[in-house]
């Protein structure tokens, strides 16, 4: 399992650019809110870019573009370069396209980015995306097996007396409560450092299986309770964990 969590384009100072700009949907608005109802959006599809100055080097480890309108023709390229030149840039990467992308990048150490886009099949004309992350993670311990990931309904429905349905469609989310049963000392502190980060208010994207996110898509969530550290009745000092963490949009 790998968490995503402290995202370099967040950081204050970054320098956000685009080739084009919906001035409706400013890319520096929606990058920047944790929502993902606030989006970007180009004026046009075939030739798009979004660059970052990151102001010095930072180690980039994962890319992930989420909540976008890419259609599955889409060329999308991450780009890495110590200045901001991109004839021949020190790094490039084809993205697969998915619902939404988290792919590996490696370890890069860039104070430039730039993700460009080409979608001239896009039927919309134009390029969304809600949030780019461009950052390390967290490699968390080996978690129990059996773990499930449960589809909840905000539904809500009545039973007439005589057993006629009716009920008001809302939003559906994943939930989940994930289980660690052996933790070291040094893997606990670098899971305290990521919840003080988030604590349960800041999202973060979680990759349950990262090895084929056909499994499980990534999950845009939250922590919705404390960390309870159990001291594992082993030798040494080991603990076990328990967080859960739900869906937001």
């Amino acid at each position: 399992m790998i968490i995503l969590y402290e995202n370099e384009i967040e950081k204050t100072g970054v320098v956000i650019t685009t080739f084009s700009e919906n001035p409706d949907y400013p890319a520096s608005t929606a990058f920047l809110d944790t929502r993902l109802s606030r989006v970007y959006r180009s004026v046009d599809d075939t030739a798009e870019w979004v660059k970052f100055d990151l102001l010095t080097p930072k180690t980039i480890k994962y890319i992930s573009i989420l909540a976008h309108n890419l259609s599955a023709a889409a060329t999308v390229i991450i780009e890495g370069n110590a200045t901001d030149s991109w004839g021949a840039p020190s790094y490039t990467k084809t993205l697969t396209i998915t619902d939404d992308i988290a792919e590996s990048v490696g370890t890069q150490s860039y104070r430039w980015w730039r993700v460009t886009i080409a979608d001239a099949a896009n039927t919309d004309t134009y390029i969304e995306i809600s949030k780019i992350f461009l950052c390390s993670f967290l490699l968390m311990p080996g978690m129990e097996t059996g773990q499930v990931v449960p589809l909840k309904s905000d539904s809500t429905y009545t039973l007439s007396s005589t057993r006629q349905l009716y009920g008001n469609t809302r939003i559906k989310s994943k939930s989940a409560k994930i289980n660690f049963p052996i933790i070291s000392e040094a893997e606990k502190t670098t899971i305290e450092t990521f919840f003080n980060y988030c604590d349960l208010t800041k999202p973060f994207i979680l990759l349950i299986w990262e090895d084929d996110l056909t499994v499980e898509p990534p999950i845009y969530c939250h922590l919705v309770s404390q960390l309870e550290w159990t001291r594992a009745q082993l030798m040494g000092t080991v603990w076990s964990l328990a967080f859960e963490i739900e869906e937001v949009f």
